[in-house]
């Protein structure tokens, strides 16, 4: 078959709206020719041309070469320089790159996303399929020249067509007006993760169970798979694949902490990302009493800075059509793991604040986007009445995790101490959303409708709050409910 002026010599891959054959030219030289099979669909076609249109002015030794395109029957094709080598996605399944090998392909990738983003480029699919390899030399193929549109990635069933692993959130959730350079940079932070650990950073088949791992931020550090990889690349990995796209680092940002072996900080620029040194401080008697006053009155810290002595039988609270408790918000390969924040609950609870923000020091300097152990130590400290530090630690988490939802609970506790009842709510709403749940949330929320003489609607909240609440905990629940009836 001839394609233009292309003697097409072998197919080489095809996909629902696209095929692409090895072809030589005239002068004997090999191409991968890639023709539309969707020809009469215009956004199909609309899509091909523009893509052509911006490979046209690309010249990159990391990113693909055009050679041609024209049209064969109606049917509109490109010819590519034939690359010589695999795809990353083949080499994976030998095993995982070399730590060196892994910070060379991530510099290159950043090195080539850094001129096609100063072209006004996007390539908008970065994953180990679409990163060729040439010896020691990788290359950027596929910018989407055959790709169907990203609402036919799904069949009817809800199964993922494409590769979700890769996807930043912003593609999964339909939100156009979130996608540019920050959207590669995700992709580029979910290769280094796969060069790393040999697995994509997320593990799903459907759009819900992707988007319940990337709302939930169950990611788990590539160091923490492979302890052989140095904390700064493990950082700067994680970095590249925050959850709202202006946490990212630019393309030429990881380009430099690669150079310099330096991870980006918590706002993109270039110093290292370290948990800050706190001057810690023991509140006196008196600033104890007031703290927790406040706290009883809007009984924002679920009661644990206070439980009434004496023998106080439990009583069973009815609920509107109650739930089963779960054991975890997701499912995944996390939630296996030991939580090492269970001693600092444990310390909360106790009222062992100083050595329960140890812990939480402890966990952020193993692992700065432990997005839990921030929540935590922003609890602390509210309890410690540290209104301004509890502020700027949530602002950090939020930022990076704005779908953490005991982040945002600590959110809402922050604004009720500060007497803003209607934020708090707010807050607590929107924690509860992702957490439905959450008997902690339930008992803030019960509290503060209590707080603003909303008894109906605080007994509701109280009865999920101790239906949700382990059995340990329900006594105080119903402490908390007497507290608030008083």
């Amino acid at each position: 078959m001839r394609i233009g002026p292309y003697d097409v010599e072998q197919e080489l891959a095809r996909g629902a709206s696209g095929v692409v054959y090895r072809a030589r030219g005239p002068a004997g030289e090999l191409v991968a020719l890639k023709l539309l099979l969707s020809p009469r669909r215009a956004i199909a076609r609309t899509r091909f041309a523009r893509e052509v249109a911006a490979l046209r002015a690309l010249e990159h030794r990391h990113v693909v070469r055009f050679v041609d395109a024209g049209d064969h029957e109606g049917q509109p094709w490109a010819a590519l320089e034939l690359l010589e080598g695999e795809t990353l996605a083949a080499r994976l399944e030998r095993g995982a790159l070399t730590i060196p090998e892994a910070r060379r392909l991530a510099e290159q990738l950043s090195e080539a996303l850094t001129y096609l983003h100063d072209q006004g480029v996007l390539h908008r699919d970065l994953k180990p399929d679409n990163v060729f390899l040439c010896g020691e030399e990788a290359v950027l193929v596929d910018f989407g020249l055959v790709r169907d549109e990203d609402a036919e990635r799904l069949t009817d069933s809800g199964v993922f067509l494409g590769t979700p692993g890769y996807w930043a959130p912003e593609l999964a959730t339909a939100e156009p007006e979130q996608v540019g350079p920050k959207t590669d940079v995700y992709g580029l932070g979910a290769v280094l993760y796969a060069a790393l650990t040999q697995r994509a950073p997320i593990e799903a088949d459907s759009l819900q169970a992707f988007l319940e791992t990337v709302r939930f931020q169950r990611v788990v550090s590539p160091r923490r798979l492979r302890a052989e990889v140095p904390d700064w690349l493990s950082t700067l990995c994680m970095r590249c694949l925050a959850f709202a796209p202006p946490a990212r680092p630019a393309a030429h940002q990881v380009r430099e902490c690669l150079a310099t072996e330096v991870a980006p900080s918590m706002r993109g620029e270039a110093p290292p990302l370290q948990a800050p040194r706190l001057t810690r401080r023991r509140l006196g008697p008196g600033a104890l009493a007031t703290l927790a006053a406040v706290a009883a009155v809007l009984a924002l810290v679920g009661g644990l800075l206070a439980v009434l002595e004496g023998d106080v039988e439990p009583t069973q609270i009815a609920v509107d059509e109650p739930r089963p408790v779960t054991e975890g918000l997701v499912e995944s390969e996390v939630d296996a793991v030991p939580d090492p924040l269970s001693e600092v609950t444990r310390l909360v609870w106790e009222g062992a604040l100083d050595v329960a923000l140890t812990r939480c020091d402890d966990a952020l300097r193993r692992d700065p986007f432990d997005y839990d152990a921030g929540a935590k130590r922003a609890q602390v400290y509210l309890l410690q009445g540290r209104l301004g530090r509890a502020a700027q630690e949530l602002e950090g988490v939020l930022e990076l995790a704005p779908h953490h939802p005991r982040a945002l609970l600590r959110r809402g506790q922050l604004a009720g101490l500060r007497g803003d009842v209607k934020e708090a709510l707010h807050f607590c709403d929107r924690a509860l959303a992702l957490a439905p749940e959450d008997w902690e949330a339930h008992l803030v929320r019960a509290e503060l409708l209590a707080g603003a003489a909303m008894p109906v609607e605080a007994g509701r909240a109280f009865a999920r709050a101790q239906a949700y609440a382990p059995p340990e905990r329900r006594e105080d629940v119903l402490l908390a409910r007497r507290r608030s009836e008083r």
